[in-house]
């Protein structure tokens, strides 16, 4: 078992940490106050390779390692714990599952807008009748839209993005 970091990793870990001293940290402070989404800096961030980085390149994913995935959630939560919220739940818990199980028209319809930051993946918790047992949420999917209707009481990465 490895237990080091390959050049390759070690290499994006210092990319990213560089990324997020020079323009994620000196911005946390200001999102933290005003408690504003911050749009613009998600866009470089999604512009910087950090919204898809496990999502293979056929989709404008980075094609990434897990440990490099980790890294870079690690660098942005060393910067700023909301846009490291913003990039891990549209990495792990929207565009990994769709790479790993959506359909073929999931993957067009999804995997290029949200590793591009043109989509924005979101998680609902917190319905007012499953508390936050997620296997016990209400949310209903209509037809082929892209949209589900849920009485959340909470979503990340907000509820006005």
């Amino acid at each position: 078992m490895q237990l080091e970091l390959s050049d390759a990793q070690r290499g994006f870990q210092e990319r990213v940490a560089q990324f997020a001293r020079e323009r994620v940290a000196p911005q946390a402070a200001a999102i933290d106050e005003s408690g504003t989404f911050p749009r613009d800096l998600v866009r470089e961030v999604a512009a910087f390779g950090l919204m898809g980085v496990t999502i293979g390149s056929e989709w404008s994913g980075g094609g990434k390692d897990h440990v490099s995935y980790a890294l870079a959630i690690e660098a942005l939560a060393n910067a700023s714990a909301v846009v490291a919220v913003i990039a891990s739940v549209n990495n792990s818990l929207v565009a990994e599952p769709i790479a790993r199980f959506g359909s073929d028209a999931q993957k067009d319809a999804w995997l290029r807008r949200l590793a591009s930051g043109q989509a924005l993946g979101a998680f609902a918790l917190s319905e007012e009748h499953a508390g936050s047992d997620a296997a016990n949420q209400q949310t209903v999917e209509f037809g082929d839209e892209a949209s589900a209707h849920s009485s959340s009481r909470w979503t990340a990465p907000g509820s006005r993005v």
